[in-house]
Formats: structure tokens, sequence, C-alpha cells
């Protein structure tokens, strides 16, 4: 899945991706998860669909907030 807004990929929980850090992005907690080799996301155990961006991409993000 593809984020619309800022066109980089989106993926949920329980999907097979990459090592690398990822950040929650369904919710205002942003809570980052570190995977050190390929693996499924963690799920949210709260009801909902945990949704994930690679962590990078949320830190740009952010710095361009704080640039305004």
């Amino acid at each position: 899945m593809q984020n619309e807004v800022y066109l980089t990929p989106v993926w949920k929980a329980g999907e097979w991706v990459p090592a690398g850090a990822y950040v929650r992005i369904d919710d205002d907690s942003y809570r980052k998860i570190t995977l050190r080799t390929a693996g499924s996301l963690p799920a949210s155990f709260d009801g909902h669909v945990a949704c994930y961006r690679a962590a990078a991409s949320i830190q740009v993000q952010q710095e361009m907030v704080g640039m305004r």
C-alpha cells in the first residue's frame, strides 16, 4: 500500500517487511519499531489495524514541519 499524501510505502501489521526502522502512523503514538532482520510488523492489540511507515520518512516530514 502507498500513502496518497506523501507517496511513501505504508505497511499494515502482520505484513512482511525488510529489516529497518518503522513508525506507527495510524494513531498519535508514533511508536518506533526496529527490526534487525526481515519480518512481520507487530499488531496493535487495541482492536485497530496498525499502519507503519519507514522511520526516515517520518523524520524528514517532522523536520519540514519544523522549518515552517
